[in-house]
């Protein structure tokens, strides 16, 4: 049962995430399937995709070439289908996207309460109203993000939560004790709900939705940094990795590793 719901709870996060982007969700959880329209580019034959396989495949190549950001330009002509793979892939979710903006923009009007309309009202540093292609990049970024934290999330929890029967049987109580008015659930009820909080928070501290850790700069022009006996000169780019930060028993606790069972 449990290996079918990282796949469904994928479904969850797009149909939620295009709720919140675009005021349309993608119809997965009703249709069973993560198949979606896609327009690769203007003029071209319309087509359906996967969009699992499309953000997987997208994920890993731009993960290498973040690291190797000298053989973006190079990527479709290089040999290797990895390379294929993951830049068809970033082309189908470019797709996805850019059709929503371009059908809202054509509208020429915005009655919508949605990530889309903020961008839409936007500007520049000028004060110009971003272009098309701006809008439909930074779709694309909230797109992307906003699917894999929300899947990745409800899966880990999910997984915890069934290794750790009371746990689970915590969260059933207090959910069971809330009247709601209807199958929507208010969104001020569930933030009331203290365990349910607590227990997100821990799945995202165990399963960070981040696994590397963010960089930081030594200011240039400081003393420096002295941790321990290391000395780090102005200039130099740090990092943590967020696993590490979220197992440090000295904030943490020495039983940081254990998940309560």
């Amino acid at each position: 049962m449990y290996s079918v719901l990282p796949q469904w709870f994928t479904y969850i996060s797009f149909d939620i995430t295009g709720d919140l982007l675009f005021s349309e969700p993608f119809g997965m959880l009703e249709n069973g399937s993560d198949l979606v329209k896609v327009e690769k580019r203007p003029g071209t034959k319309v087509s359906y995709v996967s969009m699992m396989n499309s953000l997987a495949q997208r994920s890993a190549t731009v993960a290498t070439l973040g690291v190797l950001p000298c053989l973006k330009p190079h990527a479709h002509h290089l040999p290797d289908p990895f390379f294929h793979k993951g830049m068809d892939g970033l082309q189908n979710l470019l797709g996805v996207t850019s059709a929503h903006v371009k059908e809202r923009m054509a509208l020429k009007q915005n009655g919508h309460d949605d990530w889309l309309s903020l961008l839409l009202q936007a500007c520049d540093e000028r004060g110009d109203l971003l272009k098309f292609e701006e809008i439909a990049s930074e779709s694309l970024t909230l797109f992307m993000t906003a699917i894999e934290t929300v899947g990745n999330t409800l899966s880990a929890m999910m997984y915890y939560l069934a290794n750790s029967p009371a746990s689970l049987q915590g969260l059933q109580t207090e959910i069971d004790s809330v009247e709601f008015a209807g199958i929507d659930a208010p969104f001020a009820d569930i933030r009331a709900l203290p365990y349910l909080d607590a227990v997100l928070n821990e799945t995202m501290r165990l399963h960070s939705v981040l696994g590397i850790g963010l960089p930081r700069e030594v200011p240039p022009g400081s003393k420096g940094v002295q941790f321990n006996s290391h000395y780090f000169p102005p200039g130099t780019v740090l990092s943590v990795p967020i696993y590490s930060i979220h197992r440090f028993e000295r904030y943490m606790g020495t039983r940081c590793e254990r998940v309560p069972t």
